[in-house]
C-alpha cells in the first residue's frame, strides 16, 4: 500500500551483512539529505529503509541484487535507481530534481526520467 501513494518515498535498501561500511555511509548521507529539506523549511520526504535480510520477498519485487540502492518513488512509480554512494548535498539535490522540480543536477543522465518503471505488485 505504501508504494500505491502519490507523496515521494525514498528507500534505501540494504543488506546487514554485504558492504556494512557503504551501507551504513548511504544511510548517515541520506539522513543528511533530509535534514538539510527540514531545516531549510521545505517538506522533505518520506524514507524507508529495507534489510535485504528480513525482506526477501520485497527486495526480489524490486528486483534489487546489489547493496545498497537507493530508490526514488512516487505515485507507485519507481522514479530512479541509485547504486553509487553519493554526499548529503547530491542526495538532496537529487531529491529536490525528482520532487519540488528543481533543476536536473548535471551527474544525473539527461534521459533519467524515460526509465521510470512500475512498482511491482507483491502478493
Amino acid at each position: 500500500m505504501v508504494f500505491k501513494d502519490f507523496n515521494p518515498l525514498v528507500i534505501l535498501v540494504h543488506n546487514r551483512y554485504r558492504r556494512p561500511r557503504e551501507n551504513e555511509k548511504a544511510r548517515e548521507e541520506l539522513e543528511k539529505a533530509v535534514k538539510m529539506f527540514w531545516e531549510s523549511g521545505l517538506p522533505s520526504p518520506r524514507c524507508a529503509a529495507v534489510d535485504a535480510v528480513v525482506e526477501q520477498d520485497l527486495v526480489s519485487a524490486l528486483n534489487v541484487s546489489i547493496f545498497p540502492e537507493v530508490l526514488f518513488t512516487k505515485a507507485g512509480k519507481i522514479l530512479y535507481r541509485e547504486k553509487v554512494g553519493r554526499t548529503a548535498d547530491e542526495w538532496s539535490k537529487m531529491m529536490a530534481f525528482f520532487y519540488y522540480r528543481a533543476a536536473r543536477p548535471t551527474f544525473l543522465d539527461k534521459d533519467v526520467l524515460e526509465r521510470q518503471e512500475k512498482i511491482p505488485s507483491i502478493d
